[in-house]
């Protein structure tokens, strides 16, 4: 991601945050015009907008937008999750008295469904914060589908792909040291000189807001820089290898730790 895009991105979050989300009721709209927001968000508007807070969280290292990604997610869970058969309705109980039943959002079509990406967002979350229960829900909703996703795999690309990221082990890359340093800027282009599906990719910094995820994030409080130097820690589900801080030591650590 170019620094003109990760700008764009932030401007964009940051407009949602201020003009479409109101946070004491962790409620998001899905319409805003002449400064005025509209209709009740449905599962797709959590959906893609976590997702792309997860995103913009692993290109810029900015904690605000993984805190945010991980409210919406737990919001979404509440309102939307189908939490006796898995997979999540389009829109909340309250949305609208009027309706008669409320729909699942199941195979992909122009876009992939709120079910499909949700899934995806449960797993990389478990995978931040160790929660059971995220997972829990990304597996009921895997099995819920499983049987149409046997029978037509063609319209549930997206939910293939989480399927994918469920049934290999949690692959996490931590990198201790300031986000702004050379030497870790060195880190994340090793990382990214790779296709590495399904990772997590964290930046800890000794500032007090890194310091305040680490401690929302238990198992990065113990992982430090050696020698004063950033430092690259390779975890696979949560079990680290040996620390580095030697780039070529990490790029062979990626090559022969990451799953293929």
């Amino acid at each position: 991601m170019t620094k003109v895009s990760l700008k764009a991105g932030e401007r964009a979050a940051n407009f949602i945050r201020d003009n479409l989300y109101e946070p004491q009721k962790r409620e998001l709209s899905r319409r805003w015009r002449e400064n005025e927001k509209g209709i009740s968000g449905t599962a797709n508007d959590y959906a893609f907008l976590a997702q792309g807070l997860i995103d913009l969280y692993e290109a810029s290292f900015d904690p605000r937008w993984l805190h945010w990604a991980i409210e919406l997610v737990d919001e979404q869970k509440r309102r939307f999750y189908d939490s006796k058969n898995g997979g999540l309705f389009l829109t909340a109980s309250e949305h609208d008295a009027n309706l008669l039943t409320r729909v699942k959002t199941g195979p992909d079509n122009v876009t992939p469904s709120a079910s499909s990406v949700s899934t995806m967002n449960f797993l990389r979350i478990s995978q931040f914060t160790g929660r059971q229960d995220l997972h829990e829900a990304a597996e009921k909703t895997l099995r819920s589908f499983g049987p149409q996703v046997n029978n037509t795999p063609g319209a549930f690309p997206q939910m293939l792909v989480a399927l994918n990221a469920a049934l290999i082990k949690p692959f996490q890359i931590i990198i201790a040291g300031d986000p702004s340093a050379p030497e870790t800027f060195a880190m994340l282009k090793e990382v990214h000189k790779r296709f590495i599906p399904n990772k997590i990719l964290i930046v800890m910094g000794s500032d007090p807001v890194h310091k305040t995820l680490a401690k929302q994030l238990s198992f990065l409080q113990f992982m430090t820089q050696i020698e004063e130097k950033p430092t690259a820690y390779i975890c696979i589900n949560r079990s680290c290898r040996l620390p580095t801080n030697d780039v070529k030591e990490m790029g062979k650590l990626l090559d022969r730790e990451s799953p293929s």
